[in-house]
């Protein structure tokens, strides 16, 4: 363009004018091109009419065939299999539409049993794909291009499927159609100048043809061609070249059956594009032609208008531009270049000048203000403490201002005014990004904006932050650097006090372990610690904008206390509330929530911790329990004492009046029933005594499995319950008391039987698990055994589970109640632990967990139990008049001299009276306790006190209680628990009388 430019003016409006015929030129060859594309889109248009005619018309045929092959599927002849009926149905159905070579019923196995053709009976076509598929999906299905099993001719097949009464696969009504038929309906189809059709199968094979030519009926169409067809849309266009060289244009249809996942059948509608295109070009040199002579006369006279209106008039302005630049402002030329365009141009000439010589008047001014604006910048960088300097990059010139020498802590003498001085000023780990963030300026990547380090000679480090723009020249280089630097040491450090605050801060908030939360006004989270996403299983992206009531979704209860907590902390600025939150997993935690009413920037939020009272609820649960049986425990205590002082007293007369009576008199059998009775009755006291404090357990070292056992053969005899037991071995001992262990098991697998009333299995299995010291069991730390008895009964409903240890709670019609209670008393006085969990429907599971024994203790054992006759006085202190009166009366009858007292106090005197008198007693039965007076062991040991070797028993209706239990260390020879009989007393007596031997 530069040459152009440079040529006389005259060559240039020669140059013009030959540029001004080609835009017509350029329209024509536009014009044909456009016609071109116009008649190619037609052709397009063309095919696409063609390819739908043609899918109609094969749609058609299809929908007959549906048809009919419905109607004939409606047939009662066809589901009763009237071979000869419908054989004459098809056949005529046949005749009278030339376009099926044959009409088949076939068997759910695929075999022929009606034909409209003789001799097709008995053939089987379960192989061919229209069978398969109509027997696969139960509807209209398609096949391909296949030899006819009969006429041994191309054909290609459509199924109907027949359906039994039930809705099975009893057969299908074939249609095969007669391809020479179809081409020949189709051959007659009026088609456009240079178009063809073909209609192709699913597996590429040619069903029919618009023309002979190439490719017959019944052979496979190009792989290429065909692979276009199966790639593309169910109607799409494009082109192909043919083997003979024809580019064509073609259109592509798809035809489908409902339900099958592969079109049936492909129809191609083409034109060829080479005569289209021949067409048009041909139209495109005719109107060349005829446009020539009038661009070669336009030509000529645009020649001639330039040389008389444009060359002249550009001397005259060659001449005034030299007058311009050579300083002279005052040429004007106005009145020698007038009209036109050029005239225009001679106005702007004069116009421009006069502006030039106001421009040199403005300039002059604009120097003076720039002067005024230099003094303004450097008040205001001198009052904001900023630093500016000025690089000129291509020479490496630098300038700073005075506090820019302050800033880095350097004095003019040393400055090398160069971008070194900056350079060596930064602190070494910064240096390089510095430098590249300055490069990166340079180069146009970013704005040069950031912070670093300084070191002053002094080796003081100041933080600064820098800015500075680019100057660059029109070709886009930097030729300028300016910018300032600004003292931030102080600003960072506070930041950086911040941003350890606010370290710490996140660390606690992420630490305390409970959900700490902050919602909005509108009951949007907006922030939590990390708690919120380990406790609930949400993640962050899922826990943001989160509602305070999606967490109670499907309790009223629970949203009910919510919305109640936080209209009171509206109110009150502070509210406390529970609820069960739902986390992610579908569970439920029960938490207890404190929150605060908070005001920022003039918004509401509440702030608070949710904690997880879960465990500490069921802990508080299980005391509550304890302390109801306690409670009740005291009751049924008083009622097992006082109920074994009345037993003492009838059993006590009962064996009293065996002893006087001959076995032949005819009371005696009734006194045995009577004393069998009263030890049945002294059973349930025991019962009692065990639901009221668990008994003080008799304890020694025995294994678990001996007494599962035992309480398994007890409850299971008679039932159809299996039961399995599972104990790995070396299973540690226990240290129990195995009367009242196995009572507490038998109560366990008796509630098993009782829900599985229909039968089942009891599973047992033992394992040994070591409790930390923080454990939901509610026990202390360490090593302990596990038995799990697992039912298949009908399971406990939830509302139940927390009730069935409670007394005389029970869901069965005449049942106590204090089976499990009574199971769980024991279970808690060994020092262990019974849980439960059940599924309605699936069965129940009872965990009792006990202490491991360290080591078998031996248990001491009474020596020979027959009476040696010894005699001497006895002393029998018991607050019950009938149990002193049967106590003297049985002890007589052995032999001894009795003296009898009501309380501690009078056992003391009477003891402390008959050693003064040189007749102590040789024994002392001591009721163990006595009500408003001194019991039994506060009397013993005060008469030892005063008589080391004093023999004493202690008798009690409270059989389990501990000093019963462990009587050596409370100062006792023996024990002997209420009701007792004469042959108790005289064992107990022998005892004592061997041990002081």
């Amino acid at each position: 363009m530069s040459r152009f430019t440079m040529l006389p003016i005259r060559m240039q409006l020669l140059a013009l004018a030959v540029l001004l015929t080609l835009p017509a030129l350029g329209i024509i060859v536009y014009s044909g091109v456009k016609d071109r594309n116009e008649n190619y889109r037609a052709a397009m248009v063309e095919t696409q009419k063609l390819a739908d005619n043609l899918a109609a018309r094969q749609e058609n045929i299809i929908t007959e065939g549906q048809l009919l092959a419905s109607l004939l599927a409606d047939l009662p002849d066809v589901h009763t299999r009237n071979k000869g009926k419908i054989d004459a149905i098809l056949t005529k159905t046949q005749q009278r539409n030339a376009q099926y070579k044959s009409i088949l019923i076939a068997d759910e196995t695929g075999v022929i049993w009606a034909s409209s053709l003789p001799g097709m009976t008995g053939i089987s076509v379960a192989d061919r794909r229209y069978f398969r598929n109509a027997r696969a999906t139960m509807r209209f299905s398609s096949g391909e291009v296949v030899t006819h099993k009969l006429l041994q001719t191309p054909t290609i097949s459509l199924a109907h499927p027949l359906a039994s009464k039930k809705g099975e696969f009893a057969g299908a009504i074939i249609l095969s159609y007669n391809l020479e038929v179809m081409r020949s309906t189709l051959y007659h189809f009026q088609l456009p100048a240079n178009t063809n059709y073909r209609l192709v199968d699913r597996n590429g094979i040619i069903i029919s043809s618009g023309s002979d030519a190439g490719l017959k009926v019944g052979e496979p169409l190009p792989q290429e061609q065909f692979r276009m067809m199966q790639e593309g849309g169910d109607r799409f266009t494009a082109t192909f070249t043919r083997s003979d060289g024809d580019q064509r244009i073609f259109t592509s249809r798809k035809l489908w059956l409902k339900g099958e996942t592969s079109p049936f059948m492909y129809i191609r509608a083409t034109i060829s594009a080479q005569k289209v295109r021949a067409a048009s070009n041909r139209d495109l040199l005719l109107n060349v032609s005829l446009l020539l002579p009038f661009v070669a006369s336009a030509f000529l006279l645009a020649v001639f208008i330039a040389r008389r209106s444009i060359t002249n008039k550009v001397a005259v302005l060659r001449s005034s531009f030299h007058q311009i630049a050579s300083g002279d402002f005052s040429a004007r030329i106005t009145n020698r270049v007038e009209g036109g365009e050029l005239g225009e141009l001679g106005r702007a000439f004069d116009a421009m000048a006069e502006r030039l010589t106001d421009d040199i008047a403005r300039r002059e001014q604009a120097e003076q203000y720039l002067q005024d604006a230099m003094l303004r910048l450097q008040l205001a960088t001198a009052s904001g403490q900023l630093g500016v300097w000025d690089w000129n990059p291509e020479e490496d010139f630098m300038l700073w201002d005075t506090r820019m020498f302050e800033l880095y802590g350097i004095s003019q003498d040393s400055f090398t005014a160069s971008v070194d001085s900056w350079m060596n000023g930064l602190h070494p780990d910064d240096k390089d990004r510095a430098v590249a963030e300055c490069q990166d300026a340079l180069d146009g990547k970013k704005a040069f904006d950031t912070v670093f380090r300084v070191i002053h000679p002094d080796g003081t480090v100041v933080q600064i932050k820098a800015d500075g723009i680019v100057v660059r020249n029109a070709a886009g280089k930097a030729v300028r650097m300016i910018g300032i630097n600004r003292d931030i040491t102080e600003q960072k450090r506070v930041e950086e006090a911040l941003q350890r605050e606010q370290l710490l801060t996140n660390a606690i908030f992420d630490t305390i372990p409970g959900l700490l939360y902050l919602y909005d006004d509108q009951g949007k989270l907006v922030r939590w610690n990390k708690k919120h996403e380990t406790m609930t299983g949400y993640t962050a992206e899922e826990l943001a904008g989160m509602s305070l009531l999606d967490w109670y979704r499907g309790s009223e209860e629970d949203i009910a206390a919510i919305t109640r907590g936080v209209e009171q902390c509206l109110v009150e600025g502070y509210a406390e509330a529970t609820g069960n939150l739902q986390i992610k997993d579908g569970s439920k935690i029960l938490f207890h929530f404190t929150a605060v009413r908070l005001e920022i920037d003039g918004k509401t939020y509440f702030a608070g911790i949710g904690i997880d009272i879960t465990e500490r609820e069921k802990l508080q649960n299980e005391l509550i329990k304890m302390q109801k049986l306690e409670s009740l425990g005291v009751l049924a205590g008083g009622i097992a004492h006082d109920f074994n002082n009345i037993l003492t007293g009838i059993m006590g007369n009962i064996s009293f009046a065996k002893i006087v009576l001959d076995e032949s008199h005819e009371a005696f059998k009734p006194l045995e029933k009577a004393e069998k009775a009263s030890l049945r009755a002294a059973e349930l006291a025991k019962k009692l005594l065990i639901f009221a404090k668990g008994g003080q357990p008799v304890k020694k070292a025995v294994t678990v499995q001996s007494i599962v056992k035992k309480a398994i053969s007890t409850a299971l005899s008679d039932t159809s319950i299996k039961f399995s037991l599972e104990f790995p071995l070396n299973f540690p001992m226990v240290e129990v008391d195995e009367s009242q262990l196995s009572q507490a098991f038998l109560n366990i697998v008796n509630n098993a039987v009782q829900a599985m009333s229909s039968g089942g299995k009891l599973a047992v299995r033992g394992e040994t698990v070591a409790l930390p010291a923080e454990n939901s069991i509610g026990l202390p730390a360490g090593d302990y055994v596990t038995i799990a008895f697992t039912d298949e009964g009908c399971g406990i409903p939830a509302a139940n589970l927390k009730k069935i240890f409670d007394p005389y709670f029970s869901t069965k019609a005449g049942g106590s109640g204090l089976g499990l209670a009574s199971a769980h008393t024991i279970i808690t006085k060994h020092g262990g632990q019974i849980t439960v969990e059940s599924t309605v429907g699936e069965g129940t599971t009872f965990s009792v967990y006990l202490p491991a024994a360290t080591a078998p203790e031996g248990i001491e054992h009474s020596g020979n139990e027959e009476n040696s006759g010894k005699h001497g006085a006895i002393l029998v202190m018991d607050d019950e008049e009938m149990v002193r009166d049967i106590t003297s009366l049985m002890l007589e009858r052995l032999g001894y001299k009795v003296t009898t007292c009501i309380n501690g106090d009078e056992a003391i005197s009477f003891y402390h009276s008959a050693m003064e008198a040189g007749t102590p007693f040789c024994i002392v039965i001591m009721d163990l306790t006595i009500p408003g007076g001194m019991g039994g062991v506060e009397a013993a040991s005060r008469i030892r006190a005063f008589d080391p070797d004093a023999c004493l028993i202690v008798s009690s209706g409270y059989s389990d209680d501990p000093v019963m239990a462990n009587y050596h260390d409370y100062g006792f020879c023996a024990a002997m628990g209420k009701p007792y009989k004469v042959e108790t007393i005289a064992k107990v007596l022998e005892k004592c009388n061997n041990s002081t031997k």
